[in-house]
């Protein structure tokens, strides 16, 4: 077991940063394993049976019990540190990746995503976590945007990649490896993550008692629901279109096939990984984070509106508009600088949490779009079964609104920006 104390020996200074990088792998293969429902959607509808509706269940499975878990992650994480919990993490992904691979039933493929959900739920939490323990202050920024970097460049090779597998018919084997792949992560986790130093640290000064009364506490702010809502809302283009039904949507929108549309939508991704590390590095630049986001949301409100009902645009041009898309959409990693800068050292983690369950929440909401897919579809006058591009656009008007109403948050918080 490595110990912080440890650091100043030559032999093993090194493990604490290997483990975040390591820890950074893992988070970049939960983001894998959170997007790969938008890629295997067709097949996965047809394998089971199912309707959009029951699809859109399977997928938001993920964060059903994602965003709950994140205060008690929080918590956990504060008292106890990262080493076993992002052990525990990356077991739980495994095991669930194995029924969601091996199955041929809904319902223990969607206990699958439950796991997988679970198990994903201490990656992000416990590198930034991690951060705090292995390296100083003002990198955490940095660090932040880093991980959200690497979990798109995972999102986007999981798309080309699963793309690829689906195509020979092979997607359920490649999903079995990953969870080979997982189970070794989460060993060389618990070999080289520091532990908390409860000799000297400040955390042994708090009962698990006291953090969950400071929590609660911490829940009442209005600064932490800025952030929360800001989080949340700028997720949106995430999780309501590039992992869900982003590429159905372009493929039907520009007339392209679903592989071309794959690659296009798999833009966001490429980016939110250049974002991640440019908007948090200009906002350290700044010594703001109120303007990156203010400024992200107003231009991804506007390119969301090209995206979704300006038709004909030309294949070059909308890849341009994908990437500077996600690059806007990024500000959202300023969400978690912003908890670590407005509280105490030992309620960090639970911030930091509490942020990512709301963020998470518009996980949740996939299961509402698809159910207001079908909706829209049979309340309109289409004679066609199959989904029309205008029920889209409809369920869609949701997104420009969420990133409109962020600038309008941002723009009434206080800056929280601290050396």
């Amino acid at each position: 077991m490595i110990n912080v104390n440890y650091l100043a020996d030559n032999r093993v200074k090194y493990l604490p940063l290997f483990s975040v990088f390591i820890a950074m792998s893992l988070y970049c293969i939960d983001v894998l394993l959170r997007v790969c429902p938008g890629v295997l959607s067709s097949q996965l509808i047809t394998h089971y049976k199912i309707n959009q509706t029951a699809f859109s269940n399977l997928s938001a499975a993920y964060f059903y019990i994602y965003a709950p878990m994140q205060l008690p992650v929080g918590i956990l994480m504060d008292r106890y540190g990262p080493r076993k919990l992002l052990s525990v993490s990356s077991l739980a992904c495994c095991l669930g990746t194995i029924l969601f691979s091996l199955t041929h039933t809904y319902w223990i493929a969607f206990i699958g995503r439950l796991l997988i959900g679970f198990g994903a739920s201490f990656a992000f939490v416990g590198i930034m976590k991690l951060a705090t323990l292995v390296l100083p202050p003002n990198r955490f920024a940095v660090i932040s945007g880093s991980t959200m970097a690497l979990g798109m460049i995972g999102a986007m090779v999981g798309d080309q990649i699963l793309k690829h597998f689906l195509l020979n018919g092979q997607w359920q084997g490649f999903m079995f490896k990953i969870s080979g792949i997982l189970l070794i992560l989460g060993l060389v986790i618990h070999l080289t993550a520091p532990t908390l130093n409860h000799n000297d640290d400040e955390h042994s000064r708090y009962t698990m008692g006291q953090i969950m009364r400071d929590a609660l506490g911490l829940v009442r702010q209005r600064e932490i629901w800025n952030a929360a809502l800001i989080g949340c809302l700028m997720f949106t283009p995430l999780t309501w279109f590039a992992e869900y039904l982003g590429k159905t949507y372009l493929a039907m929108s520009m007339n392209i096939s679903f592989s071309s549309a794959t690659n296009l939508n798999g833009l966001i991704f490429v980016g939110w990984a250049i974002g991640g590390l440019v908007v948090t590095s200009f906002s350290d630049y700044i010594r703001s984070r109120r303007l990156p986001i203010i400024l992200g949301a107003l231009v991804s409100f506007a390119l969301s509106l090209l995206i979704l009902y300006q038709t004909g645009i030309r294949y070059e041009i909308m890849a341009l508009i994908m990437v500077v898309f996600g690059i806007a959409n990024s500000v959202q990693v300023l969400a978690f600088p912003i908890a670590k800068e407005i509280t105490k050292p030992h309620l960090q983690a639970t911030a930091m949490c509490f942020i990512n369950m709301i963020c998470m929440f518009s996980g949740n909401l996939q299961v509402f779009l698809g159910y207001s897919l079908d909706m829209v579809h049979h309340f309109s006058s289409h004679s066609h079964d199959v989904l029309q591009l205008s029920d889209y656009q409809i369920v869609f008007s949701l997104l420009p609104i969420a990133l409109l109403l962020t600038s309008v948050i941002a723009y009434n918080m206080r800056e929280s920006f601290s050396d």
